[in-house]
């Protein structure tokens, strides 16, 4: 299976969680899509990721492509929500200089809204994916440029400080 991770999952500690010596394809380009913020979470209703097709060529999503057996497949889809809110697509992204055709995990229509606004530790694992991975200057700014809310459960947004402190 070839996962295209744009969001929380593009990070190596998160990933390897979830399968055993991920292969690491890459850092990858998706064109004609937007990553937002307004998938409902089904917990807490704060925003998580999504990819929205604009269908606008200059629009450009990047993630990371890793590669693992079918055996993984199951751990990935409960870890991105398959069947809770999030559907599999195939779509094509840009690996260097190769198309590839990878799983990618979009927002069910019911569970987009644009107001949504992601925890403030969850931007921050996504920016510091981003980061680990170098993606390009303009899009780790605008990440940086996400309006975030405050966790109102405190013991959780403790637990995910320390796995930032720890990813780091």
């Amino acid at each position: 299976m070839k996962f295209f991770a744009y969001g929380m999952n593009m990070l190596g500690a998160k990933i390897m969680s979830l399968v055993t010596f991920p292969q690491y394809r890459g850092v990858a380009r998706l064109q004609g899509y937007q990553m937002r913020f307004n998938k409902r979470g089904h917990k807490d209703n704060s925003g998580n990721t999504n990819l929205v097709k604009t269908g606008n060529p200059k629009d450009m999503v990047y993630g990371v492509v890793y590669e693992f057996g079918d055996s993984y497949k199951g751990d990935i889809e409960r870890a991105e929500g398959l069947g809770f809110g999030y559907h599999s697509e195939t779509l094509t992204v840009q690996l260097e200089d190769e198309s590839i055709k990878v799983t990618a995990y979009l927002a069910d229509e019911g569970d987009i809204n644009d107001r949504l606004l992601p925890f403030e530790w969850y931007r921050d694992i996504v920016l510091l994916a981003a980061k680990q991975h170098g993606l390009p200057n303009e899009y780790i700014q605008y990440l940086e440029s996400i309006q975030v809310a405050p966790d109102p459960d405190s013991a959780r947004a403790r637990i995910q400080r320390m796995f930032l402190e720890n990813a780091s």
